[in-house]
């Protein structure tokens, strides 16, 4: 996506059961203000689960990924997100099993989180925001989700099979 001010954002009237959010690439909302956003979970969606996996976030203006609801859980995993000013990459509670995300600031959440970091991408002035062959933030440094009790996926955004070298890649592709 590349929009005047975000990605993706569920709002307060929501109820789902479960919600996934995963192998997205979103790119360049409104990186020059602070409303741009990517992913935004608003205070009153009722889903019990949001399961955030496997997405690029890169030069928004706002937050990242942003868990704004107190009645569901969050789980964010293999998550990259690079914000260029001062918002912060992450913002909100995310469930205590979150890991392997990465972000521009210190606010990554979860366990092995890799923060005050930017992956190296093909071409990020262009927006190929394919990991580099020679990224060492991102690149072989994710959680394997094949089997994960939330959302077991194993594609990537270009219905590649993750992990054919052993190991998961963090972000989208």
């Amino acid at each position: 996506t590349d929009s005047g001010d975000g990605g993706i954002r569920i709002g307060s009237t929501v109820d789902l059961a479960d919600l996934t959010i995963a192998n997205n690439i979103i790119y360049h909302t409104n990186p020059l203000a602070s409303t741009g956003f990517g992913i935004v979970i608003e205070n009153g969606s009722n889903s019990n689960n949001f399961y955030i996996y496997n997405n690029t976030i890169y030069n928004v203006g706002g937050v990242g990924i942003q868990h704004g609801s107190t009645s569901s859980n969050v789980y964010a995993k293999n998550n990259i997100v690079h914000t260029p000013d001062s918002d912060a990459a992450y913002s909100g509670t995310f469930d205590g099993s979150s890991t392997n995300n990465v972000s521009s600031d210190g606010t990554a959440p979860g366990v092995n989180a890799i923060t005050n970091s930017v992956p190296t991408f093909n071409d990020a002035s262009a927006f190929d925001l394919r990991l580099s062959l020679s990224d060492t933030v991102a690149r072989n440094a994710g959680v394997d989700l094949s089997a994960d009790v939330g959302y077991a996926f194993s594609k990537d955004i270009a219905l590649q099979t993750r992990g054919l070298d052993g190991s998961w890649d963090i972000g989208a592709s």
